[in-house]
């Protein structure tokens, strides 16, 4: 049978391709895929085994809209489909594409970008985007998919709007990114080879988790007697940062069995009787101690609240965003990506530890917690199946090795001397209160007010007075095209103005020992000692980063200012001295 108009491909057909509309020479050929966009497709169909002859190809709209802007065919008035504004043109494309799916009759569909997986599934989210007024200009809001790139490499079913199988079946969709964004984010294209490799193993079917979301006593310690049992236990925590606690932790013995143990209820209440909770609690912790590779993501800032709440000591066997970053530095390595690339089954479950309101629902919460345990396990073993080809077992043992150190160096934290702390604690502040004084005296604050607080209190009031009130030329953001006045920005306004170099000296100043008063007020943790978290797994040169410790004590360790070499402590201390007498 012939292809339909507009379309290419053996028909019927496994595969059915669908993008969104036409580019310039798709428009002029009138035929999908045809221009740079079907040059970049060919490379992830050849990955996956495939090429253009054994796949079919369909666009949701056989039409250019002005400037490539897909908004353009959503900004009917009025409308509400499927929870976007189409217009005639496109519930006319939906009919048609309908038509086309029952003649291809694909087991899968892979659709391309935001709004062609929008069409055939109904798993993307509605946000906005600037729509086109009546002469082409983009002038108001209007609802628009969006998210394609965190939920790429989903795997969901055809809208039953669309469907129209022979066999009865479901038809099968894969999310991906659209060929001309990864036109332009050129690091995502090992992603959509991904995604195309996983689509081309054909159907697929929902894996059938057993989960225990509300357990009783009895049903933990079965659990815990699995875990044991297990060559690996995957562990995972979900917190509530703001207090700082544990919600609830899960735990998996395999790849589709996992509970999760609550220790808050719907109402943030402690889920059990005490004497139940601390007996569970420490269950787990021998399970912790005693298991030979319990194993997990970003399991750092995981073992910062096991080791808080549960006293459990241990070295993890394997953190697979660490290994990720072993394995590709330079890519993102959020749990839901590595499960797009290595899981048998992926379907984005991120945004779902929450009801559709945004408030708490524990029965989602403790879901997405199991889900989160049991994806680790299948990355695991794709990422040792990999270390194992490269060869680089003596690299990933010494990453690990650099966990461990990390681990104990969260746990240790740096001794802080509070007399001398209190010492640079005074300095620092009659430091602070000088350049204020010389500030004020240059620039008086009741002359360059703006919202009632003085100018120098922050970057917003600064570039007030000078780029809107002293009519300086503003220094621009490249990233941003914003105008700014930051400490890249200081240095070529004292360069461009020379008369008022020692005020922009005396900000650079007051930022730093700002910076530096921050710091020496961060709480210490019960022992006296500055607390922080490590990342091991962040930048691509392998370099370790810090940050604030989970429990909110301590600082990143990389930010303490060095301070500016011009500001002497002393040259304050015989003015106090004098003040004092």
């Amino acid at each position: 049978m012939p292809a339909p108009a507009f379309t290419t491909g053996p028909c019927p057909c496994k595969f059915l391709i669908v993008g969104e509309s036409w580019g310039a020479k798709e428009a002029q050929l009138k035929l999908p895929f045809v221009g740079d966009s079907g040059w970049l497709l060919n490379e992830p169909l050849a990955a996956a085994g495939l090429s253009r002859k054994d796949v079919a190809v369909t666009n949701l709209i056989h039409a250019q809209p002005p400037r490539n802007d897909m908004s353009y065919f959503f900004r009917a008035e009025g409308v509400d489909f499927w929870g976007l504004k189409p217009t005639i043109q496109i519930i006319d494309a939906l009919s048609r594409l309908k038509q086309e799916i029952a003649l291809f009759q694909p087991e899968v569909i892979i659709a391309l970008g935001n709004y062609a997986a929008w069409a055939v599934s109904d798993f993307m989210t509605i946000g906005t985007t600037e729509g086109f007024g009546a002469d082409y200009q983009k002038t108001t809001k209007q609802p628009a998919p969006t998210g394609i790139i965190k939920r790429r490499g989903s795997m969901v079913w055809l809208r039953p709007e669309l469907e129209f199988r022979n066999d009865g079946k479901q038809t099968c969709v894969l999310l991906a990114m659209h060929p001309a964004a990864v036109l332009r984010q050129y690091e995502m294209k090992p992603f959509l080879e991904a995604d195309f490799i996983k689509a081309s193993k054909g159907r697929w079917e929902p894996p059938n988790y057993n989960f225990v979301l509300r357990p009783t006593f009895h049903d933990i310690a079965e659990a815990l007697a699995e875990c044991r049992k297990a060559k690996v236990c995957s562990v995972d925590i979900e917190t509530i940062p703001d207090w700082p606690t544990t919600d609830c932790i899960g735990l998996a013995w395999s790849d589709r069995e996992a509970i999760c143990v609550p220790w808050l209820d719907q109402w943030a209440k402690p889920y059990w009787p005490a004497d139940e909770e601390l007996a569970i609690r420490l269950r787990i912790r021998k399970l912790l101690v005693e298991h030979p590779c319990i194993i997990g993501q970003n399991f750092l800032y995981d073992q910062a609240y096991l080791g808080r709440e549960l006293a459990a000591s241990f070295v993890a066997g394997h953190d697979t965003m660490v290994t990720e970053h072993l394995l590709k530095p330079d890519f993102p390595k959020g749990l839901d990506v590595l499960s797009s690339v290595y899981c048998r089954y992926h379907r984005y479950w991120k945004d779902e530890s929450k009801g559709q309101d945004g408030k708490r629902n524990v029965e989602k919460l403790w879901h997405y917690n199991c889900i989160d345990s049991v994806v680790v396990p299948e990355i695991r073993e794709h990422q040792l199946a990999e270390v194992a080809r490269r060869g680089w077992a003596s690299k990933l043992k010494e990453r690990h090795q650099s966990y461990t150190v990390a681990y104990r160096m969260m746990n240790k934290g740096v001794r802080v001397n509070e007399a001398r702390r209190e010492e640079l604690k005074a300095q620092v502040q009659l430091a602070i209160k000088h350049r204020i004084a010389w500030l004020s005296y240059m620039l008086p604050a009741e002359a360059f007010k703006s919202g009632g607080t003085a100018w120098w209190t922050s970057p917003q009031k600064q570039m007030y007075l000078f780029y809107d009130v002293l009519g300086l030329k503003p220094v621009v953001k490249p990233a941003t095209r914003r105008r700014t006045i930051d400490k890249n920005a200081l240095p070529i306004l004292m360069a461009s103005y020379p008369a008022l170099r020692n005020i922009f000296e005396t900000l650079e100043e007051l930022h730093s020992l700002n910076i530096s008063l921050q710091v020496l007020n961060r709480r210490v943790d019960w022992d006296g000692r500055l607390k922080y978290s490590i990342n091991i797994a962040k930048a691509k040169t392998f370099r370790w980063a810090t940050g604030i410790h989970p429990f909110k004590i301590g600082c990143n360790m990389q930010n303490i200012s060095k301070g500016n070499e011009k500001v002497e402590f002393d040259e304050w201390e015989e003015e106090e001295e004098d003040e004092d007498d």
